[in-house]
């Protein structure tokens, strides 16, 4: 049966499940537009700007667990895109960019022309080290391969975008279905070391167990690897102190008798002194990044040892002077490992550690007497607490930068139904 590769496209779309895409039509992507409207399962919902649909798409993904795609046309409907590309990356949410180009004919990578015919560029070559993947498909017998393979490596090992060019005589191109190639998972199989990771956790439990100021900083690689399901086991079994990400912030609920808040350059005070009074530091699926340990990793928790799990490895190579034990493995992977150690053998909780923690908490509230308002005007610690007690049980919250972010994520108290998200790596704005 012949087939139009746009409506190929849009039916592999459909069928992982997409029901909005993002995006604005023009000429270079019209095909792929007119393929997902005819399909009447998606609804694409059209922005006024690119670096908006792929901005769009991540926080898609956070609120529904769904991998979506944002459609972008050609030239500086793609660049525009960027932006938003390159946040995706940093906070290592999957997603696909299906963008277009000039016809194939100029779109040659060895081509020295600075502008392929109208609006033409190189833009796989621009986002190649900004995306897991990037492709341009010169070929309309492979269009399913590729898409295929796009959305296989956007969600396999640390998530990320994956960048996919077709150009336009491709996506109008009509082809045999039956001729059409497929792409094989085995390519980029992932292999895990699961007895090796048990005797690792095996080894985690031990040292926590002979510490007396064990701490556990949780981070968003959790949700990512989908064990919100064994957080909470941990949370029920393992009586230790946890502190919390900023990108991870939803994911316990803020009042959590265990939980010690939100360390970090920008942090909480309390949190930060539980940190940096620890003797051995536990940290699951979360990267470090610099506002979180701040420049000199030598400062960080000086007296205490450090196991850090992570999926990617280069993660794990950064500090790997301050590292003790670097687990490169995925967050859910390593949890089953080390539930399953604690439930061979419990480990003890560090009661008198747990009292200098909430005394801690106790001193150093989220908002003081620092936070007085001042000549008239609300302090805008002050404001987000206030502005806390208005949340709907299933309120999803979104801040901008600046002090929207550094003041809603030092003060908003964030229930179990709640959401509250950003850019947290990149920081961009709108």
């Amino acid at each position: 049966m012949k087939v139009k590769v746009s409506d190929v496209i849009a039916d592999f779309l459909v069928k992982k499940g997409m029901k909005h895409t993002f995006g604005i039509i023009g000429s270079g992507n019209a095909h792929i537009f007119d393929s997902i409207y005819r399909t009447t399962a998606i609804q694409m919902v059209c922005v006024h700007h690119e670096q908006a649909a792929c901005m769009a798409l991540q926080t898609y993904y956070r609120t529904s667990g769904t991998v979506t795609a944002a459609v972008l046309t050609t030239g500086a409907g793609s660049t525009n895109g960027i932006t938003g590309v390159v946040s995706a990356w940093a906070d290592s949410i999957p997603g696909m960019i299906i963008v277009s180009n000039e016809n194939s004919k100029f779109t040659r990578p060895e081509s020295p022309l600075r502008m392929w015919g109208v609006q033409g560029y190189d833009s796989v070559d621009m986002v190649k080290k900004v995306t897991k993947y990037a492709v341009r498909v010169a070929d309309p017998l492979k269009i399913l391969y590729e898409l295929e393979k796009t959305y296989a490596l956007a969600v396999s090992g640390r998530p990320g975008p994956c960048w996919i060019e077709i150009p336009m005589n491709v996506q109008s191109a009509v082809v045999e279905d039956s001729e059409l190639t497929r792409f094989d998972p085995r390519e980029i199989e992932i292999r895990r070391d699961m007895v090796q990771l048990q005797k690792l956790a095996d080894r985690v439990r031990d040292e926590i167990s002979k510490s007396s100021r064990p701490l556990v900083w949780l981070g968003y690689g959790i949700r990512i690897a989908g064990a919100l399901d064994l957080l909470k086991e941990m949370l029920e079994k393992v009586r230790l102190p946890y502190l919390i990400s900023w990108a991870g912030v939803d994911m316990v609920d803020s009042d959590h008798p265990l939980l010690y808040g939100r360390a970090g350059v920008y942090g909480q005070r309390a949190a930060n002194f539980v940190l940096q009074n620890c003797d051995y530091l536990l940290t699951i699926g979360t990267r470090l990044a610099i506002p979180q340990v701040g420049y000199d990793i030598s400062e960080l928790a000086r007296d205490a040892k450090i196991a850090v799990v992570d999926v990617d490895q280069s993660e794990l190579d950064k500090y790997k002077e301050r590292f003790d034990l670097p687990i490169c493995a995925d967050a859910g992977d390593f949890l089953r490992c080390f539930m399953k150690s604690v439930s061979a053998k419990p480990v003890p909780s560090p009661t008198e550690w747990l009292s200098t923690c909430t005394g801690y908490r106790q001193k150093y509230p989220w908002v003081g007497p620092e936070h007085a308002d001042k000549d008239g005007y609300i302090n805008s610690y002050r404001f987000m607490e206030k502005l806390d007690r208005h949340f709907k049980p299933d309120q999803v919250v979104t801040t901008d930068m600046g002090t929207a972010l550094l003041c809603a994520f030092q003060v908003l108290r964030i229930h179990d139904g709640q959401r509250l998200m950003t850019s947290t790596g990149l920081g961009e704005m709108g």
